[in-house]
């Protein structure tokens, strides 16, 4: 039976899901292309706009995210602390929402912020959810 969608996971110390899904994109015509736990502390939420919107671009729209953290033992071994990882989801999420909207407001949260000047122009609004698969999703903040 032929594939609807293909997901590749984003981890920082494996092979990198951006390559995987842009090879991907190229080869095939109808399969959804998609990067499932890319997480907003090894790429700024800016970058992922930019991955996204390029690899939708790739794949004539079929391009999806999985915005998450897989795991924070990865990014713990090479010194990246995620903190309140449920926030900065969130936060990261209203992000790149906003920017594929094509509105640049400043944002000041918790974890991330933009300037005034962080307009992307209006893009796709690709298929974007929140995702996790690190034992615990608990948020420390209140």
């Amino acid at each position: 039976a032929p594939f609807d969608s293909v997901w590749y996971p984003h981890d920082m110390l494996r092979t990198h899901s951006w390559a995987l899904t842009a090879a991907t994109a190229t080869a095939t015509e109808r399969i959804q292309v998609c990067s499932v736990g890319t997480n907003p502390w090894s790429r700024h939420p800016a970058q992922i706009v930019a991955f996204l919107t390029t690899l939708d671009s790739l794949s004539n729209g079929r391009a999806a995210l999985g915005l998450g953290i897989h795991t924070t033992e990865h990014l713990a071994w090479v010194g990246v602390d995620v903190g309140d990882y449920v926030q900065g989801t969130r936060e990261a999420y209203e992000i790149i929402r906003t920017l594929l909207r094509g509105d640049g407001p400043a944002y000041e949260g918790d974890v991330f912020r933009l300037t005034d000047q962080a307009t992307s122009g209006s893009r796709p609004l690709v298929p974007t959810c929140r995702s996790t698969y690190a034992r615990s999703a608990r948020s420390t903040s209140s």
